[in-house]
């Protein structure tokens, strides 16, 4: 399986000191190396009712994201955190909506 997230380690202190660590600084992706990037325990994180429990993140500085958006950035979600909702992009109100394909038809008819 895939990671679901990448943590922005700026902002998780934990991560920060983390030991157990897994540097992967020496891969490459597709448009060149992954410098600074590792594979860091989480004891427990939540995000829009979804819980990583005792898993494992890919943690990276984002602020070369952060300083080209010129907003703050505390992670990247993946596909494995989506798979299994409907997404709904609300351009208009700037927002993401999650939805269990089971309760489509009664959020559509709000």
């Amino acid at each position: 399986m895939g990671h679901r997230l990448v943590l922005n380690f700026v902002y998780v202190e934990e991560l920060n000191t983390n030991q157990e660590a897994t540097s992967i600084s020496n891969s490459r992706g597709i448009n060149g190396s992954l410098s600074g990037m590792n594979i860091s325990k989480v004891g427990s994180l939540s995000w829009a009712r979804m819980a990583l429990t005792d898993g494992d993140a890919l943690t990276m500085n984002l602020a070369h994201l952060e300083t080209e958006l010129d907003t703050e950035i505390y992670d990247l979600i993946g596909y494995d955190m989506l798979k299994n909702y409907d997404v709904l992009l609300d351009y208009r109100d700037k927002e993401m909506v999650l939805i269990k394909p089971d309760y489509f038809n009664s959020y559509r008819s709000k």
